[in-house]
């Protein structure tokens, strides 16, 4: 299921045809750590790197825990602040992973009018 998420994302977020060594490299870089113990970290922080390389970086370091866009407030994960994680491991992962989501709509999705990947949600699902 990740390995459709991440080629769903990538499937409407690049144009066809346009060679980006950088996305290229972290996508095998997060595909040949799929067999580690923290493969949905590595995809979660594929996710932030793909955002990143598409040109919106955040600056975790001045934050106060949440973030603005669109004049919305996000709450950055503890995952994602390398805070500790008191609760549900599970639960931490779908805070990441809706995080992810909300900036990818916020800043792709919507602006574009693309639909949202489906496999994509059915990752997220798999934490609830």
């Amino acid at each position: 299921m990740c390995i459709l998420s991440a080629t769903s994302i990538l499937k409407i977020l690049l144009p066809e045809r346009q060679i980006n060594k950088k996305i290229y490299n972290s996508f095998d870089l997060m595909l040949n750590n799929l067999s580690s113990e923290s493969w949905i970290n590595q995809y979660i922080y594929w996710e932030l790197s793909l955002i990143k390389e598409l040109g919106y970086e955040i600056d975790y370091s001045n934050s106060d825990e949440s973030i603005q866009i669109n004049e919305k407030s996000l709450k950055i994960p503890n995952l994602l602040l390398n805070k500790n994680i008191n609760n549900d491991f599970n639960q931490e992962i779908k805070k990441a992973l809706n995080f992810n989501k909300n900036l990818f709509i916020e800043n792709f999705i919507n602006p574009n009018r693309l639909s949202f990947p489906l496999f994509r949600n059915i990752l997220e699902d798999y934490f609830s």
